[in-house]
Formats: structure tokens, sequence, C-alpha cells
């Protein structure tokens, strides 16, 4: 991408980073852990201060490892008792509305993916009963789909299109910001 996924612009000099706070805060999220490698966490220390307040920071000194130790990382940094949102940061166009339709249909034991025409998306929504799970997990090279297999998964149709987002390459951008810009 040339620079991190986390301060590419979103909309208007908003990063993608501060719309996904910003949505969680609104939905009055009581935690937002992010995890970031140290060369990212430099950048959200020195060019957004106020941004780091809002959240709690924890760094993943070998990204390399993949992405279920990001993820362990994060639910390390939540109580055992906690459902838990995973949200990739190339998913920036969600909002509230979605993630309380995501917390009212939670169960115990089970995990919400929206679905946007028969495809699964992201933020995915986990029980504190999976959160616990997956903490207890050792391993590092677990793949988290194959995990939440075991586990009851309710899945939210929604016509938001932005969680399917998947944006890799500056391609992707350049194409994201076309589309954004034309709505």
């Amino acid at each position: 991408m040339g620079t991190p996924k986390a301060f590419l612009i979103y909309k208007e000099n908003c990063t993608f980073l501060e719309k996904i706070v910003s949505s969680f805060l609104e939905y009055n999220s009581s935690k937002i852990i992010l995890v970031m490698n140290n060369a990212d966490a430099k950048v959200l220390e020195t060019s957004y201060p106020n941004l780091k307040k809002k959240i709690n920071l924890v760094i993943n000194n070998k990204p390399e490892n993949g992405r279920f130790p990001s993820i362990k990382l994060g639910l390390n940094s939540l109580s055992k008792n906690e459902n838990c949102f995973i949200h990739n940061i190339d998913n920036p166009g969600i909002g509230k509305n979605l993630l309380n339709s995501m917390t009212g249909i939670l169960k115990p034991k089970s995990f919400v993916v929206p679905v946007f025409k028969g495809k699964g998306g992201h933020p995915i929504l986990l029980s504190k009963e999976i959160c616990s799970f997956l903490q207890k997990q050792s391993a590092e090279d677990l793949n988290l789909k194959q995990l939440l297999s075991g586990f009851e998964k309710t899945e939210l149709p929604t016509t938001n299109e932005n969680v399917l987002l998947n944006i890799n390459t500056r391609e992707d951008y350049i194409k994201f910001k076309k589309e954004y810009h034309e709505h």
C-alpha cells in the first residue's frame, strides 16, 4: 500500500482508523482495543495523539506470525466476561446501527456475522464464551474460521455492502475511493 491501512483517508481527512473508532464510540463501546505493529503504533502516537487516548493500544511485536496471534493479543486485553467485535482495519464503512443490530441477536456461545447478498463480512461479534475459548488457545498458527466452526453462527442480513470491503492493494484503495465518492 505504501502506507499503513489504518491511516488511509476514508473521507474528508478522516482516516480508516478514525472512522472505525468513531463508529464504535457512537455505539457506546466500553473498550476499543487496537492491535498494531511497532511502526504503525509510532505513527498513531505522534500523528494522532487524541485518537490514541480513546483506545487501548496493544503492540504485536511479531505481526509476521499471522492473524490469529494478533486476535489473541487483543482478546487477552479483555476480561473473561466480555463479548467482542473483531474488526478489520480495511472495513471502515460500518456504523452504530449495524453494531447495535448484531448485538441484539447475539446468543450465548455463538457469534454473529453480517451478510451482504449471501456473503459474510466484518466485523464479527463473538460471545464472551467464544472469547474465553480463544484466549485459552496456545498454538499461534490457528485459523479463526476453523475455530469458530465449532460454535453456532448467526447471520445478520444487511444492505451495507461495506461489510465486504477488503482493501489490500493500492488498486483496491483507488477503486474504493472512486466508488465511495460516486455515492
